[in-house]
């Protein structure tokens, strides 16, 4: 293959219809014509020899030969984009781009939406994709360029990315208003007495039951669900408790008609990270996109405070 024969557009083509995985919006995005992208898709595929991308009820699904294509494209476009345009200033307000943030129930729920309202607002041309990230490999995708950035806690971070602190998070309870540990009073006795629904593997569990073994405590574990928003149905309408991160406490007993309490022991804080791939370092759009999810973050603590 003549590299000089490529028309570069088409790979522009191939990340607006591997993000979007919709003709549509990837023609939007593009601010070209159905018809138009649909042409190039097909000299997309007679230049990869490859289907691509293959229709299905759920859009345009990326092939093998697209998944392995997608990092290295992604890379490349975005290298060629900052050479061409390192004196320019990146505009938020007119910037057409996506980004994929890793981050599990807590993150999706508690820190991307209020990031969102912000786009809605500043930056109507970026979008955001969240991706649930599984722990032992969140950080392959980081290196590979699958994910732009991460939200998680500041464990077994790898050397070739870059760490910023977000804030400290607290944990706090949640039961209902009617249970038997609010009827009596919360004290330490009667918290880890007390039916537990935890979340495992948790981060956050293994933090405080390491704090309540320190002083020869354990919970009483009672069930074991596989994420936080899990927690809520759980335990409504019955004695459980549960204990999870203060931010998201707050908008899950809203919906379920839950209390939320101050554990009764003075528990740290646990950091909050968001990590990148240093390459992106240095990204205008990217290091907007982190400067402005750590805005937001500290909007909201001072609407905890």
């Amino acid at each position: 293959m003549n590299i000089y024969r490529i028309d570069l557009n088409l790979l522009k083509v191939f990340l607006a219809i591997y993000e979007e995985r919709q003709i549509s919006a990837a023609a939007d995005r593009l601010g070209q014509t159905q018809p138009g992208l649909s042409h190039a898709l097909k000299r997309l595929r007679d230049l990869v020899g490859d289907e691509v991308f293959v229709r299905t009820a759920r859009g345009m699904e990326p092939t093998r030969k697209a998944n392995e294509l997608y990092s290295r494209i992604r890379e490349s476009v975005g290298a060629l984009n900052d050479a061409l345009q390192f004196d320019e200033d990146f505009d938020p307000k007119t910037a057409e781009r996506s980004f994929v943030i890793a981050a599990n129930d807590y993150g999706a729920v508690a820190l991307i939406p209020p990031l969102i309202r912000v786009l809605e607002k500043d930056a109507p041309g970026i979008r955001i994709r969240t991706q649930h990230f599984e722990h032992g490999t969140q950080y392959e995708s980081l290196r590979r360029g699958d994910v732009d950035l991460s939200i998680t806690i500041p464990q077994d971070i790898p050397g070739w990315a870059t760490v910023q602190t977000l804030f400290e998070e607290t944990a706090v309870g949640l039961a209902c208003p009617e249970s038997r540990l609010l009827k009596e009073g919360v004290t330490l006795r009667r918290f880890v007495a007390a039916r537990h629904v935890i979340m495992a593997p948790s981060g956050m569990s293994t933090w405080l039951d390491d704090f309540l073994k320190a002083r020869g405590l354990e919970r009483n574990i009672a069930h074991t669900v596989p994420h936080f928003l899990a927690m809520p149905a759980a335990i409504s309408g019955t004695d459980y408790v549960a204990t999870m991160p203060q931010r998201l406490a707050a908008p899950l007993a809203k919906a379920y008609g839950l209390s939320v309490f101050a554990l009764p022991a003075d528990v740290p804080s646990h950091p909050i990270v968001q990590v990148w791939n240093s390459q992106w370092s240095n990204d205008k759009a990217h290091k907007w996109l982190r400067t402005t999810l750590s805005d937001t973050v500290r909007t909201q603590d001072a609407a905890i405070a």
